[in-house]
């Protein structure tokens, strides 16, 4: 199952640096959901193509947090922190 390899190896990780950064831990429950859903859509990627969530996995993966959107999804451009 996939889910609990990503809760027991990506959490953990997730959860000291958002307390190294003092951010809210809520948080670690939209990073969770992120996470989870592109290992899904990873998991997937020969039968569909990858979308935004295994991108938003290579900001965390590259120490970079999403934190909004700036314009049009078309045009827009992601903010991160």
């Amino acid at each position: 199952m996939l889910r609990p390899k990503v809760v027991t190896t990506v959490i953990p990780g997730v959860q000291r640096c958002l307390a190294k950064h003092a951010f809210p831990a809520k948080l670690v429950d939209v990073v969770r959901w992120d996470v989870l859903h592109a290992s899904m859509e990873l998991y997937y990627s020969d039968a569909v193509d990858v979308g935004m969530f295994s991108r938003l996995l290579d900001l965390y993966v590259a120490d970079f947090l999403p934190c909004g959107w700036e314009g049009e999804p078309a045009d827009g451009v992601l903010r991160v922190w």
